[in-house]
Parts: structure tokens; C-alpha cells; sequence
């Protein structure tokens, strides 16, 4: 399963659950006071989703999730999602879980050469920058034809237990769910639609919306 996460400071925190197909399961949203979300209303807000999710699907095997940010993974964060998983372990023991930061300002820029030509990326174009930082096109050529496409800088910030997932996974992850949501299919940029919908719904509940289901 995947988890969205988005956070518009002082206003509201937003998280998006989507099963391993890319379907849209559940959201969860509060009030935010600051730039932070504390780490009662984060455990509490992971406990309601991914118990629900589990006990509707009637599954208490091994699982996973992959936690998916908008910008910059706090270190309380990243303490608070592993105390959660210590949390549920007992009842469910195999819980693999990975999180990764992703930024749609990255200070990269992204060509694909051609006979010594710098031209305008292939959709899905791609980059490792290490074992744990990638750029990724998740727009591009031929959708748009006259504009660069501005990359994705992913990150993979913990990986529990280590190996189990990698920066390629990443990548196809963040690719793949980039399609599963409604957007112009011209933006220079497409998040994966964890972020998408969060970043969505956050900005529709501080404007006093508040709506169940995928932002449409």
C-alpha cells in the first residue's frame, strides 16, 4: 500500500492511502497548527488507516508500505511512522515499510542528446544521483513538445527492514503513480497521485472544502 502525505502549514495535514494497484482506498485530514504534524495525530491518523484498510481486506500477513512526502521528511516524522510500525508488530509481524521524499523543485535540469543535441526528455526519462536520490521526468516528450520538463527529485530517506527496497523501486513507484490520477496532461511536472491528491485536498480544506474521496 502506498501512503501520501502533504502539509500546508497552519492550516492543514492531509494523508492519501492507495493499495499496491493504485487504487484509491482512504484519506484522513486534521487541522494544523504550525509546520509539524505531533506525534499523537500522526499515530493516530496511520492507526486509522492502514488498520481499517487491513481489517476490511481481512489480511494479517506480511505487508507493505511506502510512505510518499511532499518536500522535506522531518526527522520526528520518520521516528513517529517507525513507532507506529513498532505499534501494529505484534499483530502483524511482517511489516516492510520505506519513505521517500519528493520534491517537485529539484535544482536539476534534464536532456536527452541527440547527435551532440540537447532535446526535450522522453516521458519517464530518469537519473540515479546515488543509492538514495534519483530525478525522474514523469512528463516529457511527446505530451509536451515545447516545453523542458521539470524533474522529480526523489529521495529514499529509511528503508525497514534494509534491502528490501531501493532507489529503482523508487522510481517505478513514483512513475507508475504519477498516471493514476486526473491532472493536464501538459504540466511540466506530474506527482504520484499519493502526493497529488494530499497536495489536492489540503488546499481544498483550508479553503473551507471539505470533501471524502479523491479530489476529482
Amino acid at each position: 500500500m502506498y501512503i501520501g502525505i502533504d502539509l500546508l502549514p497552519e492550516r492543514a495535514s492531509v494523508l492519501t492511502l492507495m493499495d499496491e494497484n493504485g487504487n484509491y482506498i482512504d484519506e484522513i485530514w486534521m487541522t494544523l497548527r504550525g509546520s509539524k504534524i505531533n506525534s499523537d495525530d500522526m499515530h493516530n491518523s496511520l492507526y486509522q488507516l492502514v488498520i481499517r484498510d487491513i481489517t476490511n481486506a481481512k489480511s494479517d500477513g506480511e505487508f507493505s508500505i511506502v510512505f510518499m512526502r511532499d518536500g522535506d521528511v522531518y526527522p520526528e516524522e520518520i521516528e513517529d511512522i517507525g513507532s507506529f510500525i513498532e505499534s501494529i508488530a505484534n499483530r502483524h509481524s511482517k511489516v516492510k515499510y520505506a519513505v521517500l521524499s519528493v520534491k517537485k523543485n529539484a535544482p536539476y535540469k534534464l536532456y536527452r542528446i541527440d547527435d551532440d543535441k540537447n532535446l526535450y526528455p522522453n516521458v519517464g526519462s530518469y537519473a540515479i544521483l546515488g543509492e538514495k536520490h534519483a530525478i525522474l521526468t514523469s512528463s516529457g516528450y511527446p505530451i509536451i513538445r515545447n516545453r523542458l520538463a521539470k524533474p522529480l527529485l526523489i529521495e529514499l530517506v529509511e528503508v525497514i527492514p534494509a534491502g528490501w527496497y531501493g532507489i529503482h523501486d523508487a522510481l517505478k513507484d513514483s512513475y507508475k503513480l504519477s498516471f493514476m490520477h486526473w491532472t493536464t496532461l501538459t504540466q511540466k511536472t506530474k506527482y504520484p497521485a499519493p502526493i497529488k491528491y494530499a497536495d489536492d485536498l489540503s488546499y481544498l480544506i483550508s479553503k473551507g472544502i471539505e470533501i471524502t474521496g479523491p479530489p476529482l
